[in-house]
């Protein structure tokens, strides 16, 4: 593929993938298809993940350089990283720092203006399926030899987060901010209604019957919002319940698989719609937070950066969170979504970036997220002061529950992290069929044949 198609492609493809990838900025929760995300492939350069051959193995303190840097975090989050970077180039005199003002909303685009212009950031944020695009695209600089000799601080990330960033055994970025995804309730209706508050290693059968028991049909609501429902969160059933999750592996994926109790679980949904205990799978659920503010949505399943509107603007509301849901409390899986950061390929000063990279993701949080408590950083030292947050105000139970879920054994993936993966989105419209009843469960298997047809079919891996 030569540099002008690659360039092409990632132009079409960089804003589709920001959606899914910036979910700890406050997007809603994985969306219920089982469709693959597209990552997002930036434009490729005469660089590839090769030009770190010769990285040095401890980067000397920098005497003369200037690194940018881009993230796509708000005004006010943005300030706070920028107070954090400072003390990092007062250490480092030599080395100066550009933050390149990029919010959520004009990231893709301004990240496109920049990969056209051949002047990608020398260090710039990414979800982990973009690191793995800009690696196939050869603009994703290749760190392993720093990270190989930087085993301490390298073995310090929660479990199987660094991986995710590994691109055919190349380590093309580090991650930086962990979603987790569970259930906030609300403890005065669950009071109310005589529920057990949920708790770490509840099965599905107890969401369910909470669901059923919470429900208000004279008012119209559901016992429980908002539910994960693609393939990729109903793993966390089927790999909990003694069968395979779709995925076989993180990257690359070769094979998708619709396990019996695929099945099983949708059984469970289907069920639970028609008794009114959860929404009719489809339907617009209207703003489930502001509903959960207000005190009307007994459970919602979502991400922990909702924690952090949540202690913000609703202090007076009792509410408590549970982690997802298992089958068998000893076979607990649970979802990794990780974001991070690259280094370009292109970049002047590679060992400067590297250093910038691992200050942020390493040191920079513990004064970020007291601040601003949107997400774990993936460097559990760089989480304690998140984790302190959370506690002070009076909200131990989702520290716990998040804590339950960062260093769980067995994890699963919210997206795929290949290429291809945004060629699988067109069968996304037939998964909800399936999960709403329109087509039959016997459609799973064609389902999955489709999407590993992609996979059999694809150029770039």
């Amino acid at each position: 593929m030569t540099s002008k198609i690659k360039k092409t492609a990632a132009l079409l493809l960089a804003t589709a993938l920001l959606a899914v990838s910036v979910a700890g900025c406050g997007s809603t929760p994985a969306a219920s298809s089982a469709s693959a995300s597209e990552s997002a492939t930036p434009a490729a350069s005469s660089a590839s993940t090769e030009a770190s051959a010769s990285a040095s193995a401890e980067p000397e303190k920098p005497k003369e350089a200037t690194v940018t840097y881009m993230d796509w975090e708000g005004k006010e989050m943005m300030g706070s990283i920028e107070k954090a970077v400072a003390k990092f180039t007062d250490v480092n005199p030599g080395l100066k720092v550009i933050n390149i003002p990029a919010p959520l909303q004009d990231y893709g685009t301004k990240l496109q203006q920049m990969i056209a212009a051949n002047a990608a950031p020398d260090v710039f944020r990414v979800g982990n399926d973009m690191a793995i695009s800009y690696a196939a695209s050869g603009l994703a600089y290749d760190i392993t030899e720093y990270c190989k000799n930087d085993a301490a601080f390298i073995g310090g990330f929660f479990p199987t987060s660094v991986e995710t960033f590994q691109y055919n055994g190349k380590q093309v970025g580090l991650p930086s901010l962990l979603n987790c995804y569970g259930v906030f309730y609300n403890k005065k209706l669950f009071a109310d209604a005589d529920v057990a508050e949920p708790k770490a290693g509840w099965s599905y059968d107890d969401m369910f019957a909470a669901a059923d028991k919470l429900k208000n049909a004279d008012k119209g609501i559901f016992g429980m919002y908002g539910m994960g429902m693609d393939a990729f969160m109903l793993s966390q059933y089927t790999a909990s319940a003694g069968g395979k999750p779709f995925m076989d592996s993180f990257y690359p994926v070769s094979h998708v698989t619709m396990d019996p109790k695929m099945t099983e679980i949708i059984t469970k949904i289907q069920t639970a719609a028609k008794s009114g205990a959860i929404p009719p799978v489809g339907v617009d659920q209207g703003d489930i937070v502001a509903k959960f503010i207000a005190g009307e949505v007994p459970m919602m399943w979502y991400g922990q950066w909702v924690a952090d509107q949540l202690i913000r603007t609703a202090p007076d509301l009792a509410w408590g969170f549970a982690p997802n849901p298992t089958q068998n409390a000893d076979n607990f899986h649970t979802i990794l979504d990780a974001t991070g950061f690259s280094i370009s390929a292109t970049t002047p000063h590679p060992d400067e970036a590297y250093m910038l990279l691992k200050y942020v993701v390493g040191t920079a949080y513990n004064d970020v997220l007291p601040e601003f408590p949107v997400a774990p950083a993936a460097y559990t030292d760089a989480s304690k002061t998140y984790f302190e947050k959370l506690t002070s105000t009076g909200h131990g139970d989702l520290a716990e529950g998040l804590n339950v879920q960062l260093t769980a054994k067995n994890k699963l993936l919210v997206r795929f992290l290949d290429p291809w993966s945004g060629d699988a989105n067109k069968f996304g419209a037939d998964w909800t069929s399936i999960l709403d009843g329109s087509k039959p469960l016997t459609d799973l298997d064609a389902y999955a044949a489709n999407i590993n047809d992609v996979i059999a079919n694809a150029t770039v891996r």
